[in-house]
């Protein structure tokens, strides 16, 4: 069973547990293998509270990542501008108030020399949808089904992410997929 990063999770004494599930996903370790070259810096952009939350809670726990939020595209613009470039990745939801995330990846792809070259993972319930084709157009280097990813999934492609940073650096069209993702297809 899949379990919501939109429900109401709880991280306690290194633990996420999902109520309603019998799941308890370890968060303990979770410096071992991860990303050691220096602190790796990481945006979540999302709406949801509980989400952004869960999410927050969640990558903080790794101790080689550094973790800012923002909660609409028009913060999560001042705050890449305001680190100039810094972001090693940033996770952006597609659908929220102000400035939606399709706006937000358009303007940062579009101009470096103000936001960086950061690798932009998009969050989503919109599987197949257009905005997703959209954002693999525009640049993203990726998404995640936030319905369908489990907290240790999440901790996995974060890591993958930020390890593969050059073979996610472009992403492929075709198939929603990254480079990476679509070798292995």
């Amino acid at each position: 069973m899949h379990t919501s990063l939109s429900q109401q999770d709880s991280l306690q004494s290194g633990n996420v547990s999902v109520p309603g599930s019998k799941n308890v996903y370890s968060t303990g370790q979770l410096g071992d293998g991860m990303v050691d070259a220096g602190k790796k810096k990481i945006l979540i952009v999302e709406d949801e509270a509980d989400s952004l939350e869960i999410f927050v809670q969640l990558l903080s726990q790794v101790p080689s990542y550094e973790i800012s939020s923002a909660v609409d595209g028009i913060d999560a613009l001042a705050k890449v501008e305001a680190e100039q470039g810094k972001f090693d990745l940033i996770l952006l939801d597609i659908v929220m108030p102000k400035m939606d995330g399709i706006d937000v990846l358009s303007k940062i792809k579009s101009t470096p020399e103000k936001y960086g070259k950061p690798l932009v993972v998009m969050l989503t319930n919109l599987g197949g949808e257009m905005a997703v084709e959209t954002a693999m157009k525009l640049g993203a280097n990726g998404y995640l089904m936030k319905i369908e990813v489990e907290p240790q999934q999440l901790l996995k492609k974060v890591r993958e992410y930020l390890e593969n940073a050059v073979l996610y650096s472009t992403p492929s069209v075709s198939t929603g997929a990254t480079n990476s993702e679509q070798s292995q297809l």
